[in-house]
């Protein structure tokens, strides 16, 4: 049987599309870049005319102008927002172990796993134990008002970057795909330099021990 025929497989991969455009702030992303995350995001070889066309009332094909170039594009963008969806995998996992309200946000913390024999240096360790502790932020929300030198924005951007990687069916991707996400989605430079200081952490998992999703 056909993976892709499965109801239960269909609905899966429109829901990480979704929660991936969700991602993308203005809920659209160039075909171009769904198309180099195909694999990754278990799609079928004409998704657009198998898959997504059955969704209207999730997906639509636009126009957009390519922020390089300033070129007309195709895009897929998200009908509307699904607030059923906006929840991270991070907070799935919170909620599971029966945090409730502000609590489970504020109690959040990366996975972190170091390789066997390695110790961070103490003022490392007192400060990733710190980084820890400060107040999570979903993926799903604007956080633009944050000061971009900060932790805390530093926090918001790798759990965005956390969450790209948990839609993806194999929870990782080539560097490239992660590097091209910043230039469609209309960030600063401050923002789009941040983008490119938390893939160095994931890209050598073994400066912080960060993990995806295990």
């Amino acid at each position: 049987m056909d993976i892709h025929k499965c109801l239960i497989n269909r609905v899966d991969i429109v829901h990480r599309i979704a929660r991936l455009l969700m991602l993308a702030g203005m809920g659209k992303l160039p075909l171009y870049v769904i198309e180099k995350l195909k694999w990754d995001l278990g799609l079928p070889h004409d998704y657009v005319k198998t898959l997504l066309a059955d969704y209207p009332d999730y997906f639509d094909v636009c126009s957009i102008e390519d922020p390089l170039s300033g070129k007309e594009m195709l895009a897929l963008e998200l009908v509307f927002w699904r607030k059923e969806l906006s929840v991270s995998d991070l907070e799935k996992r919170a909620m599971s172990l029966d945090y409730c309200g502000d609590k489970r946000r504020h109690d959040i913390a990366f996975p972190m796993f170091f390789p066997k024999g390695f110790d961070l240096e103490k003022r490392v360790k007192t400060w990733v134990e710190n980084w820890q502790k400060l107040p999570y932020i979903s993926p799903y929300e604007d956080a633009f008002h944050l000061d971009l030198s900060s932790d805390l924005a530093e926090k918001w951007i790798v759990s965005i970057l956390h969450e790209l990687l948990c839609l993806l069916v194999s929870k990782k991707t080539e560097r490239g795909n992660l590097l091209c996400m910043e230039s469609v989605w209309g960030w600063t430079q401050d923002l789009r330099r941040l983008w490119f200081i938390t893939l160095a952490y994931f890209t050598f998992p073994i400066r912080l021990g960060l993990r995806h999703c295990p």
